[in-house]
């Protein structure tokens, strides 16, 4: 599950820089809110397997 996350994270961080690198920072607002969401979820599954 780690692995899909990290997966999702660094997609949301490339659809991000290409909106931003396309100059539509409006586009890239929900990608980066995506990559936070998904950081945090990251986070709590690997303290999970950690408990």
């Amino acid at each position: 599950m780690n692995s899909e996350l990290r997966a999702a994270i660094e997609m949301a961080f490339q659809q991000a820089e290409q909106a931003l690198a396309a100059k539509e920072p409006w586009r890239a607002y929900p990608w980066l809110e995506r990559a936070h969401i998904l950081s945090q979820r990251l986070q709590c599954c690997t303290y999970a397997a950690i408990g």
